[in-house]
């Protein structure tokens, strides 16, 4: 392969990955409050668990629950935002 090539292939890939991205951003900024903490707090935090019984008063498993409620919903919403043309 080339070097044109190699630019031309590695410009496709970043291009690929920042409208990932995008959508990513779209996604989270339309679950509701609760379900982009959840997602933020596993993330971003060392102990997401207790970062949430202290901002979300749950407990692990009301958690676990809300974390897997909101992974499903932004799945849905960026499979969406895909397949708009």
């Amino acid at each position: 392969m080339s070097r044109n090539e190699t630019a031309a292939v590695a410009a496709a890939e970043t291009a690929e990955h920042d409208e990932q991205l995008d959508r990513l951003n779209g996604a989270l900024e339309k679950l509701d409050d609760r379900e982009r903490l959840a997602i933020h707090l596993y993330y971003l935090e060392a102990n997401p668990v207790s970062a949430a019984e202290s901002a979300l008063g749950l407990s692990r498993s009301g958690y676990y629950k809300l974390l897997s409620r909101a992974r499903g919903h932004l799945t849905k919403l960026m499979n969406a935002q895909a397949s708009q043309p």
